[in-house]
């Protein structure tokens, strides 16, 4: 038996200033804004083992400074360990955006995607696949004195994860964890959903505080998943943590200096590996 295992991990950090345009002064029109998303998610003792799995991370980000500057960090790991002769499989990921601006002009929005497959749980009849799982979501979001009209600071992010045939494509189960926060506005959420099979261990802890120009929220979810299987079946698993966070002032009627930076796709990476036994 030969025993497989992809890794993929990548971090990227932004100090401050990341992008600035003209220098800034002390002056009561100067906006702050913070925004924040973190998802992490770990899948163990699983009962079968994959027999091929993939990992990814995919980063989009756009900047905009006209009049201000803007410090972030993005982080990102997504693994999938799959050794069936020396340990069950186990699969963590871990994913972390966030963005403060402070100016009179400025607009960021970060997008972090990361996630893995597992392809061809082999499951035979009269069987079952089953493992345990835990996942974390933390959000916020915040705007300091003054706010502008169309000023802004949105967080989200959610952890799906799907249960598939692989022969059929049918999707058979799935959990998810998901929120958002925007300020202003209202109508912010925090809250997950799951299938049947998915038995959660306890209540979810969830938290919120939604102030006028403060936002937080968190949701941590664990459990067990179990499906019985009256004829033999193929399954895949199938994952993915998306994070999003978005600030800007309005945008300025005369825009005279501008410094943009766009990035897509940065540290992409697909893997894939197969094992295979001979006895």
């Amino acid at each position: 038996m030969v025993a497989n295992m992809v890794k993929n991990k990548r971090a990227l950090l932004f100090l401050t200033p990341l992008v600035t345009g003209s220098a800034l002064a002390a002056s009561p029109s100067i906006a702050a804004t913070l925004a924040s998303s973190q998802s992490s998610l770990d899948i163990n003792n699983f009962n079968i083992s994959p027999v091929s799995v993939y990992d990814f991370t995919d980063t989009n980000m756009n900047l905009l400074v006209t009049d201000g500057k803007i410090s972030g960090q993005v982080f990102s790991s997504a693994t999938f360990a799959n050794d069936p002769k020396n340990a069950p499989s186990r699969l963590k990921d871990l994913s972390l955006v966030t963005v403060n601006a402070e100016g009179a002009k400025y607009e960021a929005y970060i997008q972090n995607i990361i996630g893995n497959i597992g392809y061809n749980f082999v499951i035979p009849k009269g069987g079952t696949f089953s493992f345990d799982f835990k996942s974390d979501l933390g959000l916020a979001t915040s705007l300091k004195e003054p706010l502008y009209p169309d000023e802004k600071a949105d967080a989200n992010g959610s952890i799906l994860v799907e249960l598939q045939n692989s022969d059929t494509g049918k999707i058979l189960d799935s959990f998810k964890v998901s929120g958002n926060l925007l300020i202003p506005g209202s109508g912010d959420t925090i809250g997950y959903q799951n299938s049947s099979n998915v038995t959660l261990d306890s209540p979810p802890a969830i938290t919120q505080s939604f102030a006028e120009k403060e936002k937080s929220a968190s949701a941590s979810v664990s459990g067990h998943y179990s499906r019985y299987f009256d004829a033999a079946t193929n399954v895949n698993l199938k994952e993915v943590n998306i994070n999003n966070v978005v600030v800007e002032t309005p945008e300025p009627s005369d825009m005279v200096a501008l410094v943009c930076l766009s990035l897509v796709g940065l540290g992409y990476k697909l893997k894939s590996d197969r094992s295979s036994s001979n006895n």
